[in-house]
C-alpha cells in the first residue's frame, strides 16, 4: 500500500508544471527503502540512484536531503549484495550526514552501524566488533538503556560475537536485546524476532535441537504476523525450524519446512548470501537422509 501511494505521488509530482523535483526526489528515496522488503532489490537501487540524482539537482551537493539520498543508495547496494560498493557508499554518506546532522545524530549512528555490519560481512569481524561496541555506548547515552536503538545495537553485537564463535558471550547479549526490544516496541514487531533467530542459530550449532525448535518457532510466528509473504526473514526462521526438526529425528516434517524455506529464499533477491547458503546446505543434508516428497 505504501508503494502504491508513493508511485502515485511521484506520478503527480511529474505532472505539475514546473515539475516538483524536490517531491519526486523525496518520493524515490522512500521507495528505495520499501522495495527491498518487497523482494525487489533492482527497483530499490534504481530508485535510490534516481533519487540521488534529483536530490543533487534540486538541493545541491551539500544539502541534508542529498546526504540522506547517499545513505539510501548505500542501503540499496547492501540489499543488492554489493558489500564492497556499499562500504564505500556508507563512508561517503557518513561524511555528508555528519556535516548536515552532527556526529552523534541518529542518522550518522545508523549509517555507522550499517557500515560496521558490512565490514563484518566482509570478514573484518574484530574491527566491526569494536565499532559496534562504540555505537552501543553512544546509543545508550543518546537514547537511554531501554530504547529500540539500544536493543538493535545489542542484537548486532551479539550476532558479531556469534560469527566469531564466541557463543557464550553472545547469548547474554541476545537475552538483553530481546528484553529491550520487547519493552521498546509494539507487540509482535518484527525486530523482536531477530535475537530469537540468532539464539536458534547458536542452539542448532550446539545440537540443542529441542530449544532450537521452540526458539525458531517463536521467531517464525512473530515474523509471519509482521512481514509479507515471501520475505526472506520468514524463510530464515522456517529453515531453522526445519533444521531443528531434522535434528530431533522428525525427518519428514523437517524436510517440508526446509524445502518451503529454500523455495522462498530462491525467489527473494534480498536474501543475504549467508542465509541462503545455510538453508540450501540444510536442504542438501536433509535430502541425503531420504527422498523429499
Amino acid at each position: 500500500e505504501a508503494e502504491r501511494r508513493l508511485v502515485l505521488a511521484r506520478e503527480l509530482a511529474r505532472t505539475v508544471d514546473p515539475v516538483l523535483i524536490e517531491s519526486e526526489a523525496s518520493t524515490l528515496l522512500e521507495l528505495a527503502s520499501i522495495y527491498p522488503h518487497l523482494n525487489d532489490t533492482a527497483a530499490a537501487l534504481r530508485s535510490a540512484e534516481e533519487g540521488l540524482r534529483l536530490s543533487r539537482l534540486a538541493f545541491g551537493e551539500d544539502h541534508a536531503t542529498t546526504a540522506v539520498a547517499l545513505t539510501r543508495r548505500a542501503d540499496a547496494l547492501r540489499w543488492s549484495g554489493r558489500d564492497l560498493d556499499a562500504v564505500a557508499a556508507y563512508r561517503e554518506a557518513i561524511d555528508r550526514l555528519t556535516a548536515s546532522f552532527g556526529a552523534e545524530s541518529l542518522e550518522v549512528l545508523n549509517a555507522r552501524q550499517n557500515l560496521a555490519l558490512r565490514l563484518g560481512a566482509l570478514g573484518e569481524l574484530p574491527a566491526a566488533e569494536a565499532e559496534l561496541r562504540r555505537l552501543l555506548a553512544l546509543h545508550r547515552e543518546r537514547s537511554g538503556p531501554s530504547s529500540a536503538e539500544v536493543g538493535s545495537a545489542l542484537q548486532n553485537l551479539a550476532s558479531n560475537l556469534k560469527n566469531q564463535g564466541r557463543l557464550d558471550e553472545s547469548l547474554p547479549l541476545l537475552g538483553e536485546a530481546h528484553d529491550v526490544l520487547v519493552t521498546a516496541l509494539e507487540e509482535g514487531h518484527y525486530l523482536t524476532a531477530f535475537p530469537l533467530l540468532t539464539r536458534a542459530e547458536i542452539e542448532l550449532a550446539r545440537a540443542d535441537f529441542a530449544p532450537a525448535e521452540r526458539t525458531s518457532r517463536q521467531a517464525s510466528e512473530i515474523l509471519a504476523g509482521a512481514l509479507p509473504d515471501g520475505h526472506y526473514a520468514r524463510a530464515v526462521a522456517d529453515c531453522r525450524v526445519g533444521r531443528a526438526l531434522v535434528g530431533l529425528g522428525r525427518l519428514g516434517e523437517g524436510r517440508s519446512w526446509i524445502v518451503s524455506a529454500a523455495e522462498a529464499m530462491a525467489a527473494a533477491p534480498a536474501t543475504p548470501a549467508a542465509y541462503r547458503n545455510e538453508c540450501f546446505e540444510a536442504l542438501e543434508g536433509a535430502s541425503s537422509q531420504g527422498t523429499i516428497r
